[in-house]
């Protein structure tokens, strides 16, 4: 989408972001890019796994599912959108210095 508004760097921006995600989350999603099976497997089993975890009261738990599962469908369509799975782990890695030297920088004051 950001592509089509004009807007520059919205893939790499993403990348970056990636390295922000839970670390469960972001181990999945470099799964189901390596194992495509596995991620959508994940997708499906997310929904009702979530109801499931509403109904017994942990709907903090089934939300993180379903943000979880939203993520692999995003990732999903970046692959999609670069034109495969290999791109887009490529993307995230060649991110990842990008990140780090983002998250190792010392807040600023003011």
């Amino acid at each position: 989408m950001g592509r089509d508004q004009g807007r520059v760097g919205v893939l790499e921006d993403a990348g970056v972001e990636f390295h922000y995600r839970h670390p469960i989350t972001r181990r999945l999603v470099m799964l189901s890019l390596a194992l495509p099976g596995s991620g959508r497997a994940i997708e499906v089993a997310g929904r009702p796994l979530s109801v499931v975890l509403t109904l017994l009261g942990l709907r903090g738990v089934a939300d993180r599912v379903l943000a979880g599962v939203f993520n692999l469908a995003y990732w999903r369509g970046v692959a999609d959108e670069l034109g495969g799975r290999d791109r887009a782990r490529g993307l995230i890695l060649a991110q990842a210095a990008a990140a780090a030297a983002t998250m190792a920088r010392p807040a600023s004051n003011g």
